[in-house]
């Protein structure tokens, strides 16, 4: 048996839960985040983790994920973020609901509908009356934070070794929150422990490694992943980050 087929015999003894658990670490979380996306205890994940290295023989969880995702690049497409409800319940199928409780939606229903056509109505004749003052309108302030710089920057080629992957927020950022985002398999770097806040609160650091002659990208945020939060609690907007490592 080759080592291709190897892989491939150690890949179909994974579980379900996984390769659910490995496909979210390929895509930049660590533990405790790809937790909090399960609606699971991180010990839950920790052991999930365990059982797939075994089954792979992984030195570490972020290796064998890279092995999941290079065998099954789909699993990477963008999946619901957050917290899941009911924790492992939300991999039971649709529950049956009674018809009492349907009968009693009805009078609700009917109530709601009607409220809104009143509210409809009293706002169409607002807008229509002609003694209504006319108010220039006012552009909103955003309240998104914004990249402002990263290291490397955009389309530098770097020396192949360690290096930290720097990126830096216009203003102050919640700690302990981040989305880093792999949308391509194998264009990750290879990343050690988890990114830390410097002290001026806007700029995240996360020491990873680069192959020789490798392209890298990487996303903070995107339309799924949305952990970069300011203070205030608002997603950063997407960013996205390419660059490669000099050839041996």
């Amino acid at each position: 048996m080759d080592t291709a087929d190897r892989t491939d015999s150690a890949l179909d003894r994974l579980s379900p839960r996984e390769r659910e658990v490995l496909t979210l670490i390929a895509r930049g979380h660590d533990a405790k985040s790809a937790a909090q996306a399960l609606g699971i205890s991180v010990h839950t994940v920790n052991d999930r983790l365990l059982g797939a290295r075994r089954k792979l023989g992984a030195t570490t969880s972020r290796e064998a994920a890279r092995r999941l995702a290079g065998a099954v690049p789909q699993l990477l497409g963008p999946e619901p973020m957050g917290l899941a409800q009911g924790g492992e319940d939300r991999l039971a199928g649709p529950r049956p609901v009674s018809r009492a409780v349907t009968a009693w939606w009805w009078p609700i229903l009917i109530a709601g509908v009607s409220l809104m056509l009143f509210l409809t109505v009293t706002a169409a004749a607002f807008w229509l009356s002609p003694d209504r003052a006319i108010v220039p309108p006012v552009d909103a302030p955003t309240s998104r934070p914004r990249v402002i710089a990263t290291e490397p920057r955009a389309g530098a080629s770097i020396p192949a070794g360690e290096f930290d992957l720097v990126v830096r927020y216009d203003r102050a950022m919640q700690p302990d929150s981040f989305s880093y985002v792999q949308r391509v398999a194998g264009t990750f770097p290879d990343c050690i422990g988890k990114p830390r806040l410097l002290r001026d609160g806007r700029t995240f650091v996360y020491r990873c490694r680069a192959d020789a002659g490798r392209r890298y990208e990487v996303w903070f945020n995107d339309d799924t992943y949305r952990n970069f939060r300011g203070t205030n609690g608002a997603a950063a907007e997407p960013h996205t980050l390419t660059f490669t490592s000099a050839a041996w």
